[in-house]
């Protein structure tokens, strides 16, 4: 064999056909529990791939029309304190939330605000949205270089008044009081808020 010639191996036939070596499978974790805040049925839930993790917060139900009169609220506290043993726990009082409201009925003559009772104000949460997602890095050595981080939420919690004045209250009937607060562009989310807005109000108005 001339001495300068270069023999070349070449890879066997089970070498060329083998499987790559398997990549390395993450770990993924995934919690979630069902609670009731303010008669509102709500899932929340964790879920964590390598690490890259997320968590939300939505109605279970959210066509359901659950509301809560402050009367209501105020015995589960009261019957929570009790169940619990806590003795020294003074026991919430509807009056002490409701004394300014009480105030009222000096304002408007000839006995017509009687009827009129607090406790029955009720209140209803619309609607309970966060989502938060965490990405790494595409560096898995520095995961913080680069990583996004994407964070919304919607909350409207709504007080609901109506028939709480008697119908011959002239000076003033309140029906209703809605407070939100978003920051989410997700339609369905947006279409249980029936937020009104101005602009779209003045145009479909002019």
């Amino acid at each position: 064999m001339d001495e300068n010639q270069v023999t070349v191996s070449s890879p066997t036939t089970a070498a060329m056909f083998a499987d790559p070596a398997p990549a390395p499978v993450a770990t993924n974790i995934l919690a979630g529990i069902s609670f009731t805040l303010i008669g509102t049925d709500l899932t929340a839930a964790f879920s964590k791939t390598g690490s890259s993790y997320e968590f939300l917060i939505i109605p279970t139900a959210p066509d359901t029309d659950n509301s809560m009169s402050i009367k209501e609220m105020v015995d589960q506290v009261n019957d929570l304190i009790n169940k619990s043993g806590a003795a020294d726990v003074p026991k919430v009082e509807a009056a002490d939330l409701t004394k300014s409201l009480d105030d009222l009925k000096s304002v408007q003559p000839d006995n017509k605000l009687e009827s009129f009772d607090p406790t029955a104000i009720r209140v209803k949460l619309q609607q309970a949205f966060l989502y938060y997602c965490h990405t790494p890095g595409p560096d898995p050595a520095k995961p913080d270089e680069g990583a996004t981080n994407q964070f919304e939420y919607a909350f409207q919690l709504v007080i609901i008044t109506e028939g709480l004045f008697p119908a011959n209250f002239s000076i003033f009937n309140l029906k209703e009081v809605s407070v939100a607060i978003w920051k989410t562009d997700k339609k369905k989310i947006l279409e249980r808020m029936k937020l009104v807005n101005i602009k779209d109000y003045l145009a479909q108005n002019a």
